[in-house]
């Protein structure tokens, strides 16, 4: 089976291939089909691109929606949530991923965004924070085949470390996604996260030995456990 349009367009797009994306779509420009809105959208919807026109994405989202595409309705909220074609407004932006809530990955992902960054603010304009949300929806996003499955699992690891207290059974979960994460990614996001899971579990296991054993028998004792101690929130604080 031949390539979409969308997925001919998508990589050019990615790689700053502006003028060779454009030359894809102008041949098939009249057709009103999903997948050239699409690849007309990402065109036209890309700020860095030379052809961007804020009015022909919003035609290109419009027509879509009209086609019953989720995609379209997920990326308004994104567009919403980022303010890329008008005003931010994450409320806005939920409402349209609630809509599509399990049918779109990227929706779901970016709700969870929401919640685990704080985007929706307060009316004394704080962040407003909500992990166990941001948890639950990450956590039925990874268990499914999207391409929002490796960005779900770092996230859901993230919000585990964020929340803490975790159980041991929730330990070893994130410590399997992360170790799977590390040896096919190298992206420093993913070994930053990692190295923190580490330094938290070692300062964790730290202070429990410290507890049941006595940290202060003598002054080499106390002085041992002070130079782990300070070694290891150090490390901590270099990954947080």
């Amino acid at each position: 089976m031949s390539d979409t349009v969308y997925e001919k367009v998508l990589p050019l797009i990615r790689q700053g291939q502006y003028k060779q994306a454009h030359d894809l779509i102008v041949p098939v420009m009249t057709k009103q089909t999903i997948d050239v809105e699409r690849s007309k959208y990402l065109v036209f919807g890309n700020k860095n691109s030379p052809y961007f026109s804020e009015t022909k994405a919003e035609e290109c989202l419009g027509k879509l929606a009209s086609m019953d595409d989720s995609w379209a309705v997920a990326e308004r909220g994104r567009c919403f949530l980022f303010g890329i074609l008008g005003t931010q407004d994450s409320y806005k932006a939920e409402d349209l991923f609630v809509s599509v809530e399990g049918r779109e990955p990227m929706a779901d992902y970016y709700r969870a965004m929401i919640h685990m960054q704080g985007f929706h603010k307060n009316e004394a304009k704080e962040s407003v924070y909500d992990l166990n949300e941001a948890k639950k929806i990450l956590k039925n996003l990874i268990g499914k085949k999207t391409p929002f499955k490796s960005k779900a699992m770092l996230s859901f690891c993230d919000v585990e470390i964020k929340l803490g207290r975790m159980s041991p059974a929730e330990k070893v979960e994130v410590f399997k996604i992360l170790s799977e994460l590390v040896s096919s990614s190298p992206d420093k996001e993913v070994h930053r996260i990692y190295m923190k899971f580490l330094a938290l579990q070692a300062h964790a296991e730290l202070q429990d030995f410290a507890l049941k054993q006595g940290s202060g028998k003598s002054h080499k004792d106390k002085s041992d456990y002070d130079s782990a101690n300070k070694m290891i929130a150090g490390l901590i604080s270099v990954y947080n």
